[in-house]
């Protein structure tokens, strides 16, 4: 079964083919607002360790179902970062590309 989230990015893309952006970007923002509350909704633990091992869950996750490797591996170089308590810099994380 198709959940909320699969459903409003797939009409939002439905709805830019049309090229209806202005209405596919209030689908977009509600999307973003539903993900945003299920993520508060889960906790904030803001201690290092537990954002670290957050960060290589999803990160092997990604890797297991072939998520796209550059983005990986611009994770795992941000794993990097943030365990030597370094901070990331522009040129090592540029915009990302998403489509």
């Amino acid at each position: 079964m198709e959940n909320i989230y699969s459903r409003l990015a797939n009409l939002a893309i439905r709805i830019e083919g049309k090229g209806q952006y202005n209405i596919a970007k209030y689908v977009r923002a509600t999307l973003d607002s539903l993900l945003r509350h299920a993520a508060f909704n889960q906790g904030y633990a803001t201690d290092t360790t537990s954002i670290l091992a957050d960060l290589t869950s999803i990160v092997d996750h990604l890797e297991d179902i072939g998520f796209d490797p550059e983005i990986v591996d611009r994770l795992r170089h941000g794993y990097q970062v943030m365990s030597q308590n370094g901070i990331s810099k522009i040129p090592e994380f540029p915009t990302p590309i998403v489509c």
